[in-house]
């Protein structure tokens, strides 16, 4: 599922014509659709990015859940970075940083977005990750308090 929408995004953010991203619909481990999406940008490292999109059941307790295990320790130091919570997408979202993916859910789906961007610091993967991520989430529903109807 490669949505033109993200597409547009990367290429914002890359600074690149969408047309010179390429792409691929895949199927993923998880027997979900997904988007691979390859760029060269000019002075910047090759990347590629797979978005994930998991519509099965309870998107937010996967969610949730991948980063309860995620921030678990067993040992007296910390073998994995542990994950952080991302504000302002979607219902919830955590960047995993071992894998290299940010997750968010609007509640019917929930996304992962995998970065791939040897040599450029885990912010810039972020901030690619978000950009890629955020078509792919459904707009919060409009409360209709207060209108008469």
């Amino acid at each position: 599922m490669c949505l033109p929408k993200a597409v547009d995004a990367v290429a914002r953010y890359l600074d690149v014509a969408p047309g010179s991203i390429a792409l691929a619909k895949q199927t993923g481990n998880n027997a979900m659709p997904q988007c691979s999406l390859r760029a060269h940008p000019a002075r910047a490292p090759k990347i590629h990015l797979i978005a994930n999109i998991y519509d099965g059941p309870q998107p937010y307790f996967v969610l949730e859940r991948t980063a309860v295990e995620a921030g678990q320790q067993f040992t007296s130091q910390r073998m994995i970075a542990a994950p952080v919570s991302v504000s302002g997408l979607g219902l919830d979202a955590d960047w995993f940083p071992a894998q290299k993916q940010l997750m968010s859910t609007d509640g019917k789906r929930l996304i992962t977005v995998t970065v791939d961007w040897h040599g450029v610091p885990a912010a810039r993967k972020r901030a690619i990750a978000r950009a890629a991520l955020t078509p792919y989430l459904q707009p919060k529903p409009r409360s209709n308090k207060g209108s008469s109807g």
